[in-house]
């Protein structure tokens, strides 16, 4: 035990040492408090307070859980609470939690000072605007309540040797003392002590995190009088700021600084879907702004544009808010990297393919009820079936076109129908690729019509 907590303190003396270096520096703070979705509300009105002073959860992406709550049960006796299982959160309290629940004693500095710790790391926690996710890897939560207000803090797989990392050691290593009864605490008072030395001198500052707090309206705004009922949407991406997220390159200075910021950007997209010159309407730096012209201006294709009420492409406004925040640009990276990866060893088509409007369900079952009202008038009531494979483009608006027959039914009342059916087919959405830029593309397509005699019985 003593060595490992000196190993822990010495760990502890390089992240002071490089304090500027390291990257994984603060929590991310959630949006949730810790009685709500955030955590599970049966999960935690069945096993913890929900004023904690200090609380600690880590799950795995396989949902494997161990938690801990410091309580305080009577005037003078203190403990800390554990529970582990698997799948805790998908499971109601009336159906009755499958866990494994144990306590140790501690003591009141203890106590103070794990409350003292975890609400000097939330009031660090950066404002990520809940980014932080992953498809294996474990997050861990750290909650804790401060005059009447309880803040839950986040993190994904925190690096090695990062100060997130010597938060979340911490507290898997007091879920295993807690789990083993131990009694003597002194060592996990001086790992807390450190550590929240190392806190205290982290500036409070609102510089790492400035928030646009204007009045300007933001999203898709319509010109003129007609409505907007369908929104644009740029190549490859269900938003812009999906986009610009995706691509950022975080400006170098405000990087190493840990600074944050924000740009508020504005632009006209015609009814062709075409973006007119950006204009910055507010931003925290220059540089922001900067980057984020950069971006819009690397969107050389069209978009998909707006639509009225009776689906004609309208021209619209549109403004929107990037926040520029360090961590989740280094858990981005990090997801990107590992995206990378998994592409090295799989076979990824880089290009979106058309989707018919509601998926592929919805369109053989517009196909079906098209055969049944184009089925040649002749031939009903004979039994008559028939296939006609056609071929035709999907342009890069989603629009139907240059519809030919490519193998006949050898009936011309058949290949007839068959070309009214698919002049016939909604707007789809187009396919988008990524090279040389993200842009939305023609398409060719196949698909056979099949008839066959509804009114026969």
């Amino acid at each position: 035990m003593k060595t490992a907590g000196i190993l822990f303190l010495y760990c502890l003396l390089c992240l002071a040492g490089n304090a500027q270096t390291l990257r994984d520096r603060y929590l991310e703070l959630t949006q949730d408090t810790l009685s709500h979705e955030a955590l599970g509300a049966n999960f935690l009105r069945t096993y913890f307070s929900s004023s904690p002073q200090a609380f600690f959860l880590n799950r795995s992406a396989w949902d494997d859980i161990h938690a801990w709550e410091t309580v305080k049960t009577g005037s003078d006796i203190y403990e800390l609470k554990a529970v582990s299982g698997h799948n805790l959160f998908a499971t109601y309290s009336s159906e009755g939690l499958c866990a494994e629940t144990v306590s140790a004693r501690t003591d009141q500095e203890t106590y103070c000072l794990l409350g003292q710790l975890f609400r000097r790391a939330i009031l660090l926690a950066e404002d990520t605007d809940g980014y932080s996710a992953g498809l294996d890897g474990y997050t861990c939560y750290f909650a804790a309540a401060h005059r009447g207000e309880t803040k839950v803090a986040q993190k994904w797989s925190p690096e090695p040797e990062s100060l997130t990392r010597a938060l979340t050691d911490l507290g898997d290593s007091i879920y295993r003392r807690i789990a083993r009864h131990e009694s003597d605490w002194d060592n996990t008072k001086k790992e807390v002590k450190s550590l929240l030395e190392i806190l205290n001198h982290e500036t409070l500052s609102t510089v790492r995190n400035p928030i646009y707090r204007g009045i300007w309206r933001l999203g898709v705004q319509q010109i003129g009088p007609e409505k907007i009922a369908e929104a644009p949407e740029p190549p490859g991406y269900r938003s812009i700021e999906d986009y610009i997220y995706e691509n950022m390159n975080y400006p170098s200075e405000m990087l190493a600084a840990g600074r944050g910021g924000y740009a508020v950007y504005g632009f006209t997209i015609d009814s062709l879907g075409f973006v007119k010159p950006a204009h910055a309407i507010d931003s925290s730096e220059l540089a922001c702004a900067k980057e984020v012209e950069r971006l819009i201006g690397n969107l050389k294709g069209h978009w998909l544009p707006a639509r009225d009420e009776n689906g004609k492409p309208v021209r619209c406004l549109y403004y929107t808010y990037i926040s520029f925040r360090p961590q989740r640009y280094y858990t981005r990276q990090k997801l990107k990297q590992a995206a990378k990866e998994w592409e090295s060893h799989a076979f990824v088509n880089p290009e979106k393919a058309p989707e018919y409007p509601g998926g592929m369900a919805a369109c053989m079952k517009f196909v079906r009820e098209q055969t049944e009202i184009h089925y040649p008038k002749l031939y009903r009531g004979t039994g008559r079936k028939a296939k006609v494979v056609c071929r035709f483009t999907i342009d890069s608006y989603g629009q139907v076109k240059d519809c030919h027959i490519i193998r006949g039914s050898g009936t011309d009342a058949f290949d007839e129908a068959a070309l009214q059916v698919i002049r016939n087919m909604p707007r789809w959405k187009p396919a988008a690729t990524a090279t040389p830029y993200p842009h939305f593309c023609e398409t060719p397509y196949t698909m056979a019509i099949n008839f066959s005699d509804a009114g026969q019985k």
